[in-house]
């Protein structure tokens, strides 16, 4: 939205305390910001590691930007969760 020293700051407070906890959260907020490469090792290590949130991947609007990347319809199908949206 244009508030990238907010954002870039948000995301670093973030990555310090949430990184072991929140993988999908950290992959949603680089979705958001439009940077797909660690958002899909984000959400790959939200995969990993069991993260609840990844459930919620196919209707998150925050993952937007991915979903015409061909990463986020391999992993759906990883999920067993179909294809697009």
């Amino acid at each position: 939205l244009g508030r990238h020293k907010e954002s870039d700051s948000s995301l670093a407070e973030l990555l310090a305390k949430y990184s072991k906890d929140a993988p999908y959260q950290i992959a949603a907020a680089y979705a958001f910001r439009g940077e797909k490469d660690p958002a899909f090792e984000w959400l790959d290590r939200a995969y990993a590691g069991h993260d609840a949130g990844i459930t919620e991947m196919k209707t998150d609007p925050l993952l937007a930007n991915l979903r015409g990347d061909v990463r986020y319809t391999a992993l759906l199908a990883k999920m067993h969760l179909g294809g697009k949206l």
